[in-house]
């Protein structure tokens, strides 16, 4: 089972269907976006789970999202917040938070 993903948290929540965004809702009872802004460790679960989901489903496994649901449960917070490579937006390109967005301003 699949155990980091090589997309960040910006890209699986862009790549949301509407089915996804129901299985998170039904599951975790919030929609994704709800839940990263307020529970931002069930948002991380929640999107973790649609990522393993996805790739249990590729396997063609039975009950692949009940399987990724249970699965995510079951990490820690520390393998929760592992499972997404690190994708920090800079807010304000001026004023960067990270040494990544420093020099990545385009007012200049």
């Amino acid at each position: 089972m699949i155990e980091k993903s090589t997309m960040g948290t910006s890209e699986v929540l862009e790549s949301l269907t509407g089915y996804d965004e129901q299985e998170i809702e039904a599951r975790f009872g919030a929609m994704p976006d709800v839940l990263l802004t307020t529970k931002p460790s069930t948002g991380l679960r929640a999107l973790a789970m649609v990522v393993v989901g996805r790739d249990l489903d590729a396997q063609e496994i039975k009950d692949a999202k009940g399987k990724a649901y249970r699965h995510v449960m079951g990490l820690t917070l520390a393998q929760v917040s592992d499972f997404f490579p690190d994708d920090v937006e800079e807010v304000d390109p001026d004023e960067p938070e990270t040494p990544a967005g420093e020099g990545d301003s385009s007012a200049d």
